[in-house]
């Protein structure tokens, strides 16, 4: 994978005091419930299926209808997507995301265990607040790789973006994933060289007002197919990296550093709460 590195824009963004404290606590608990109680889960099989019901679980309690996305993988299990949504103050709306499957073998705390997590606090963080754009929150069922998909990886990526281009597209304001959030020594975000994006100007300029070390990095395309990208989305990753235990059985929640996803949790709700 090929990096660019990207001076900041002249941009600002009026930093938000007095927001809900992030609970990180309830965040490792639902990373050891992943990794540890439920352990590997690749798409479409039981323990993914467990997942699934677990989210729902909880989206509902914090008090968010939610629907399901069915659809069938090229090996014929079934496979399922979560949405939720949580309306803004504009018309303007955003999709975050985190998939919940795992390679074969692998506890998968950290891939994707901590953005799984993260996505739900970040739900409960907002719900009963005026947020300035409306948030889709979305658990991907099936991005790691799957035997008989030659485009690679995202396949519930491609089948969640077929669905919304149903919907309508010109209302999203991109894509922010949360991908691998827990291990690392560089908080990066990263946008592919061929979308036109600023997702990735303003999570930047946010994270430098709070002196969090975020670079920016544009990338060529790694995959075939890049759903979200393809259909003119701006999309970004946000992570930390790299992870020299990923897609092993050493993804595992003691490896996961609290002070790493406190940052990628504060970032999020600041830049939630303040850009428009």
């Amino acid at each position: 994978m090929l990096f660019f590195l990207f001076t900041i824009p002249d941009w600002s963004a009026e930093i938000k005091k007095d927001l809900p404290k992030p609970d990180y606590e309830q965040v490792q608990k639902t990373i050891r419930y992943l990794a540890e109680e439920i352990g590997p889960r690749p798409a479409g099989s039981e323990h993914a299926t467990q997942v699934i019901q677990y989210i729902s679980d909880k989206i509902k309690q914090l008090g968010y209808n939610y629907t399901y996305q069915d659809y069938k993988l090229p090996d014929n299990r079934n496979c399922r997507t979560i949405h939720a949504y949580y309306a803004g103050t504009s018309q303007h709306e955003i999709i975050l995301a985190a998939h919940i499957d795992t390679v074969p073998e692998c506890p998968g705390a950290n891939d994707d265990g901590s953005g799984v997590a993260v996505l739900l606090e970040l739900a409960r963080i907002v719900r009963g607040h005026h947020v300035p754009v409306g948030i889709h929150f979305i658990f991907l069922g099936a991005e790691e790789m799957i035997s008989g998909y030659d485009e690679g990886r995202f396949y519930s990526s491609a089948q969640y973006i077929e669905y919304q281009k149903n919907l309508g597209l010109d209302f999203l304001n991109g894509v922010i994933i949360l991908d691998k959030v827990g291990v690392g020594e560089i908080f990066q975000v990263l946008q592919m060289d061929s979308t036109k994006n600023n997702l990735t100007d303003k999570l930047v300029v946010v994270a430098n007002q709070m002196k969090l070390p975020l670079e920016r990095r544009v990338v060529k395309r790694w995959q075939p197919s890049m759903p979200f990208e393809d259909a003119g989305l701006a999309t970004v990753w946000l992570e930390w990296g790299p992870d020299p235990n990923l897609h092993s059985s050493k993804d595992t929640i003691n490896k996961i550093s609290r002070k790493k996803i406190e940052s990628v949790l504060t970032l999020m709700e600041q830049f939630i709460f303040s850009v428009p």
